[in-house]
């Protein structure tokens, strides 16, 4: 029977399905979801990086065609999706930001900030600008064309 939703507009109850799947062995400490949706970037308290397509029908699957591991042994403290979605970012304890390809799943760029402990990270105008928030408040990163990633 699952959940129950209420519209707050109409007052009409609508159904939350079952849980489809698991894309994690590890308790999750950051979830980020590419603009589209599409994919879904999940940081566990070991330090993986993994990603999957929640649509994907056999997502509890071992075998999974589109589960996969981006990294592993993260200190990462944030991560973000690019807006095109191609690149996620992952920021690191000791300020240092990470640029990854998710389709190809390897690291793409390290920038290394002027923070100490980076606790946020985001994209802004268009992807052009990457922000780190951290314990010397904000930081912004030119990034060029990058913000027109593939």
């Amino acid at each position: 029977e699952g959940s129950r939703l209420w519209s707050v507009d109409t007052r009409i109850a609508a159904s939350i399905p079952h849980p489809v799947g698991r894309i994690a062995s590890a308790p999750i400490v950051r979830l980020a979801s590419s603009p589209t949706g599409s994919c879904l970037i999940a940081l566990t308290s070991e330090g993986h990086l993994e990603s999957c397509d929640p649509r994907d029908p056999f997502l509890d699957s071992p075998h999974s065609s589109s589960r996969s591991s981006l990294a592993a042994d993260l200190d990462a403290t944030a991560i973000t999706f690019h807006p095109s979605g191609v690149l996620v970012a992952t920021a690191e304890a000791g300020g240092i930001v990470r640029l990854w390809l998710v389709a190809e799943g390897a690291e793409f760029a390290r920038i290394a900030t002027t923070q100490e402990s980076i606790r946020d990270v985001d994209f802004a105008l268009g992807g052009t600008v990457l922000v780190a928030a951290g314990t010397s408040g904000l930081t912004f990163h030119d990034l060029g064309r990058l913000g027109e990633a593939r």
